[in-house]
């Protein structure tokens, strides 16, 4: 360590006056702050309405990707003494930043899988063996990770002191300092002032400037106290797993984030508790021997739970990253068994790198992985279920259960929610051109239930819950009213009031909705409307609606609540093959 009062604090005292710490990280990490100049504009357009949403969600993954992945490269660099191969490396930063925002929804490629790598590679720092590079590692780590806390402390103290000068400005003066001027302030501040702090900030990997001994003993005292509570976790989770084989029951949804948050209070302990020079209290050293051995347990428990859930609901993100939990946590267990008191702490960052770069490219990809599992999934529950009409999927079996109906919602709805359209087209043999028809039309087909929408009391006490699910249109409320074809006799439209052909008829008014959707403040269904007369309620659980003068309503599913002695018109009553809706107008 230097003693020439150049270490990590003194450089954050000199930082205000430090241009050349600036220049330095601008020339080290050059990617990384062209990112954080590309976001800190977004942030100012997303003030001024003037950023589209789906080029921000593209533009801003690929920044964050390219930040930590120019982070790394700088690293990566520095560590094996590439001069001149610096710059082909921040290169290869950006080219990532630039596929992962290009194809960020692409089933074939993972970008949160890309930073998490980037994030791996420079915490490991260094391929090499030496055990001096253990020592650099975590030295560097540590003052990372130190420098990010000063650099957000700082910032957030900068952005309160020039809100309150302005705010001053404002009531002292009377000068007007418009909300617009302080967005700026946090846009700049979070977007730019922070990373380049932090930027400037971080050391040399190569030669790490080691933390000052106020911060390395905080650091030391931290790990001491979660290296105890990862003691007093590891007996409780194994008093849980001797219930477990007891009762021979599993719990749902429990064990996976209980263990997860286990192994991470535990690693992270072994990380902080670890000591360049070696020397460490017995009990932390006992604790370090144990660490390992003691996950064993907990691990198994973590695998058995995570098999389960995947055998009986199929793979889904938040599944395959409890499966790469699990998977990491038994190479590390066996790394130390083989390894012993060799053991080196950048295995747990390099096993993170090893199991990022699997599911980043290919076959085991978050979004890949999912959509074969469920599409499998859904090809069983639909042969098993499912009524068909020359291949396509017309309605459920009538002897079907709720539970079924609600297996083939979830694998349906988690293959809509990552965009695998084709898949389910396939699946069921039916054309819809976006995720909300899709859902409609199962809803319409009673694979998919509707919504538990609470009504107001006087419409559902005492009454009848018929659901519904429609492909109506298109049909127009507002200026002309349309009458939808395939549903003469039963509804009729009239300005702006729906009137259902029930016994007696039941009238909506849907007014408001149209002038909701003209004048730009359309709210978010379930929406729930009363009948005329205030005896039923239409809850509309989806809606699909275009148009400025006119509400458009291509389709149309929910619950109707019907009153007492009011018999819903037959189309409502669910058949035993539904018939087929309409295809929404192109």
């Amino acid at each position: 360590m230097r003693q020439d009062g150049s270490g990590f604090l003194s450089r954050i005292k000199a930082l205000p006056f430090a241009q050349a710490d600036l220049q330095r990280a601008v020339t080290r990490f050059p990617v990384a702050v062209a990112a954080s100049v590309i976001v800190t504009a977004m942030a100012i357009a997303e003030i001024h309405d003037r950023l589209d949403h789906t080029m921000a969600e593209m533009v801003g993954i690929g920044c964050l990707v390219a930040f930590a992945a120019s982070v790394a490269a700088g690293v990566m660099s520095e560590a094996h003494g590439l001069g001149r191969g610096r710059a082909l490396l921040q290169l290869l930063a950006a080219t990532t930043g630039a596929i992962s925002a290009v194809f960020h929804e692409s089933h074939w490629f993972s970008p949160e899988a890309a930073g998490v790598a980037a994030i791996a590679l420079a915490a490991t720092g260094s391929l090499s063996l030496l055990r001096d590079e253990e020592r650099r590692s975590w030295v560097f780590n540590l003052s990372a990770l130190s420098g990010l806390a000063f650099a957000g402390l700082s910032t957030l103290v900068i952005m309160i002191g020039l809100a309150a000068i302005l705010y001053s400005i404002r009531y002292l003066f009377g000068i007007t300092v418009t909300d617009t001027v302080m967005q700026y302030v946090w846009a700049l501040g979070f977007a730019l002032v922070l990373p380049l702090l932090w930027l400037s900030l971080l050391g040399n990997r190569q030669s790490p400037e080691a933390p000052d001994g106020l911060i390395r003993r905080a650091v030391a005292a931290l790990g001491i106290i979660l290296a105890v509570l990862a003691a007093i976790y590891a007996v409780v989770l194994h008093l849980y797993a001797a219930k477990i084989a007891l009762t021979m029951d599993v719990p749902r949804n429990q064990v996976g984030w209980i263990v997860s948050a286990f192994l991470f209070i535990g690693n992270l302990g072994l990380l902080a508790s670890y000591r360049p020079d070696g020397d460490v209290a017995p009990a932390v050293r006992w604790i370090r021997r144990l660490w390992f051995p003691m996950t064993a347990v907990p691990v198994a428990l973590l695998a058995l739970a995570t098999w389960q859930r995947i055998g009986a609901y199929g793979v889904t993100p938040e599944r395959h990253v409890l499966a790469l939990i699990t998977a990491a946590a038994v190479m590390l267990l066996a790394c130390f068994v083989v390894l012993r008191e060799r053991f080196d702490i950048r295995l747990v960052p390099g096993v993170v790198l090893l199991l990022a770069v699997a599911t980043m490219v290919g076959p085991l990809t978050f979004k890949k992985t999912t959509i074969r599992s469920q599409s499998a999934r859904l090809d069983v529950l639909l042969d098993r279920w499912a009524q068909r009409s020359g291949g396509a999927v017309t309605g459920v079996r009538d002897d079907a259960p709720e539970a079924a109906r609600q297996d083939i919602a979830s694998a349906a709805g988690v293959l809509l929610g990552l965009g695998a359209l084709d898949t389910v087209r396939q699946s069921t043999g039916r054309v819809f051109a976006n995720a909300d028809e899709a859902r409609a039309l199962l809803r319409t087909l009673w694979l998919m239930p509707a919504a538990t929408v609470h009504a107001s009391p006087k419409a559902s006490a005492g009454g009848t819950r018929t659901p519904f699910g429609l492909a109506l249109g298109p049909f127009s409320l507002g200026k002309e009213s349309v009458q939808p074809e395939p549903f003469e006799g039963w509804l009729s439209l009239q300005d702006s009031r729906v009137t259902l052909a029930s016994t007696p008829p039941l009238v909506f008014d849907l007014k408001w909705l149209a002038d909701g959707v003209r004048d730009g403040s359309f709210v978010d269904v379930p929406i729930s409307v009363t009948s005329v007369d205030g005896a039923s309620a239409l809850i509309l659980n989806h809606i699909t609606a275009e148009g400025r003068e006119a509400l458009e309503i291509t389709s149309v599913a929910g619950v109707l609540l019907l009153g007492d002695g009011v018999t819903p018109p037959p189309a409502l009553s669910r058949p035993s093959t539904p018939p087929r809706p309409p295809s929404p107008a192109r």
